[in-house]
């Protein structure tokens, strides 16, 4: 049977508290938050016992919904969660970073083990027309062959390396669920275990969203090198979800469910899956990534994907449609309107030559969306943020795409759609860039780098569309240092680890 998990209250599933609503800033879209009801329970009232095992982390800049606060102080407790966030410290215990703070970023969209395979699939014959489909052949030999323990290590290091640039929660889309022949693992879970094993050495917050996968194609049956990924029927990936209800918590991390996509099931199997969900549990799922996926789509099931599904399962909040890349107007207005999620791979997308996502009526609907870097031909994002505004400058031959209906600072505007989409993806409604109650997570720019140095308020801007490595101080997550001057706090044995067992391959 499924639950709804208790384990949240580590994030906080969080609600939008009632009263009056601060004024929001033109460029973020959101006003100074106060902690949400939750996020108070969390907070011990005043008094000595607050006070305890407190400290202040001291910047020369803390980036919040409304603005750089400068200089910026974060007070955080024994357990990493974030205190207060104000101009001044009065306390003993701190800490000075000669850096600028700012939010750390949710990778919407991670397919762990494909990382093994970046930068080897960028050759193809001469005269061989080269496409997502003929990638895909080479993604299956490489998923056909990985062990668990090389799906740890290589998640391992990927995690590790996600910090690095900024992401300090990662959604794992988890298909690569059985043993090479297609049989269980005994347990059934065991690859999904891994990679919360990974999540955890790593320093990073995981969801993972185990996916139902059973067809090959739009009525058509799976093919052999597809048996990894397969489940019987909607029961039995129910059964395996509920074995990992169990298990997750036990690595601070959450559970989400989902499909592959819409050719990967039939069309009563889709009702089913999403009509029998946790009610807050996300839901993702791969949809519209090619235009031949669309074509039979309305071949076989009369309608567009996102069109179909909009038509035949609840869509809200707690939906983040992966790509999206071949829609329409009509089904670009029934997204906004669901306040459902998009989540965007510029890399990927671009890598694998989906398409544009249609961001300009998207922006004007007031749809949400966020990133992932997908397959991981790319680790930064800065450089999905950048990739997506270049792609919709291109496409309309002008600067400063986003720049309109009172947005004036384009990085701004990216970074605050991207840092609240992120944490639709994970099932967190939170407005705050540093939430009272929750874990102090924080990419730090380094303020003595030359272009920081020369910045105030387009810091943001340099970091997105002037990206230099030597800009990252480090990543702090959940109140201490994981990664400082690029290196990981556990570097040499997740290094040693993702080459060796890659090696083996």
């Amino acid at each position: 049977m499924w639950v709804s998990h208790e384990t949240r209250v580590a994030r906080g599933a969080h609600k939008q508290t009632g009263g009056a609503a601060p004024k929001p800033h033109p460029n973020t879209g959101v006003a100074l938050g106060q902690p949400s009801s939750f996020a108070k329970k969390l907070i011990p009232s005043a008094g000595l016992g607050y006070a305890l095992g407190m400290k202040d982390w001291v910047f020369d800049g803390v980036l919040t919904e409304n603005g750089w606060m400068s200089p910026g102080v974060v007070s955080v407790d024994e357990h990493g969660r974030i205190a207060g966030v104000q101009s001044t410290s009065q306390r003993e215990v701190i800490e000075r970073v000669a850096g600028f703070a700012i939010p750390g970023l949710v990778n919407g969209h991670s397919h762990a083990f494909q990382y093994a395979m970046a930068g080897l699939a960028e050759h193809a014959a001469g005269n061989t027309e080269d496409d997502f489909w003929s990638w895909r052949e080479s993604m299956y030999q490489l998923a056909l062959n990985v062990d668990v323990e090389q799906v740890k290590a290589i998640a391992g290091w990927l995690y590790g390396q996600m910090l690095r640039f900024g992401y300090t929660t990662v959604v794992e889309f988890h298909y690569l669920h059985h043993n090479k022949d297609g049989s269980h693992y005994e347990p059934q879970i065991k690859m999904a275990v891994a990679l919360c094993e990974a999540a955890r050495d790593a320093g990073i917050h995981l969801v993972l969203v185990p996916v139902y996968y059973r067809l090959g194609g739009f009525g058509a049956p799976a093919k052999d090198h597809q048996r990894r990924f397969l489940f019987q029927d909607v029961a039995a990936y129910r059964r395996f979800i509920d074995d990992l209800i169990a298990v997750v918590p036990q690595f601070d991390a959450e559970l989400g469910m989902g499909l592959h996509s819409l050719r990967a099931a039939g069309r009563r199997e889709v009702i089913d899956l999403f009509s029998h969900v946790p009610e807050r549990m996300v839901r993702h799922l791969h949809i519209s990534e090619q235009q031949s996926e669309v074509d039979d789509c309305l071949s076989m099931w009369g309608a567009r994907p996102v069109e179909w599904l909009v038509n035949n399962v609840d869509v809200g909040p707690w939906f983040s449609l992966v790509h999206a890349t071949h829609i329409q107007d009509h089904e670009v207005k029934a997204l906004c309107q669901s306040q459902a999620n998009v989540v965007i791979c510029p890399t990927t997308e671009a890598n694998l030559g989906d398409g544009f996502f249609p961001m300009h009526a998207y922006q004007k609907g007031g749809g949400h969306w966020c990133i992932g870097s997908d397959s991981h031909v790319g680790l930064n994002p800065a450089e999905e943020l950048r990739w997506l505004d270049y792609g919709q400058r291109l496409l309309q031959e002008k600067r400063n795409v986003f720049c309109r209906n009172g947005v004036t600072d384009s990085a701004s505007w990216m970074f605050t759609q991207a840092l609240m989409g992120g944490r639709r993806a994970t099932g967190h409604f939170d407005r705050s860039f540093f939430s009272v109650g929750l874990p102090f997570d924080a990419l730090i720019l380094d303020s003595g780098h030359p272009l920081m140095a020369t910045r105030d308020s387009s810091r943001l801007a340099t970091w997105v569309y002037a990206f230099d490595p030597q800009m990252l101080m480090g990543t702090v997550k959940s109140g201490q240092w994981w990664v400082r001057h690029g290196e990981h706090r556990h570097q040499s044995t997740l290094q040693a680890s993702f080459v060796d067992r890659v090696q083996s391959l």
